[in-house]
């Protein structure tokens, strides 16, 4: 199993138990899914017997919905204004770019060139776009860009490839 975690924290973004594809060789789109989650604790999980005294003692199930990667990995909506969205893209670009020139010198070029021309998109669609980050709640740690295909049902995320590290499990 290969990880994908942010550069700058460490922090677990998605992995490859999801689908995913490289765009221009500038961020991965993972192709998402609603799902639910359902946690049905059993009495015998807890140590307990159901009471001879009280028949309708019983555990109460409860779910979370959302989408696969965005559980899977515990990420957190944040909502974000343009403007402050336009704050954090300018802060995160230069972090990253200064990441790159220490790293990755020969990403530098490839990476300008297609956020240059990639975030001003983002923004032209801005609302649309829903951001999630990590459970560190960095503010200047990558954000995971999730937008909703044409046919409004299927979610896709957006990740900077420059802005993760694989580890192979």
């Amino acid at each position: 199993m290969i990880v994908f975690k942010d550069v700058f924290n460490d922090q677990e973004i998605f992995s490859d138990g999801i689908p995913y594809v490289l765009k221009d060789d500038l961020y991965y789109e993972i192709e998402g899914k609603m799902t639910s989650e359902v946690t049905d604790i059993p009495e015998s999980a807890i140590g307990g017997n159901a009471s001879a005294e009280v028949a309708d003692e019983t555990s109460e199930a409860s779910s979370v919905s959302g989408i696969n990667f965005v559980l899977a990995n515990r990420l957190e909506k944040i909502d974000l204004t343009k403007k402050e969205f336009q704050s954090y893209i300018k802060v995160y670009m230069k972090k990253l770019l200064g990441y790159l020139e220490e790293n990755s010198p020969d990403r530098v070029s490839v990476f300008k060139k297609g956020a240059s021309a990639m975030v001003p998109k983002i923004l032209n669609t801005f609302k649309d776009w829903d951001f999630y980050m990590g459970e560190s709640k960095d503010s200047t740690c990558l954000l995971v860009l999730v937008n909703f295909r044409e046919d409004g049902i299927t979610p896709f995320g957006i990740v900077w490839k420059d802005g993760v590290n694989q580890e192979k499990y």
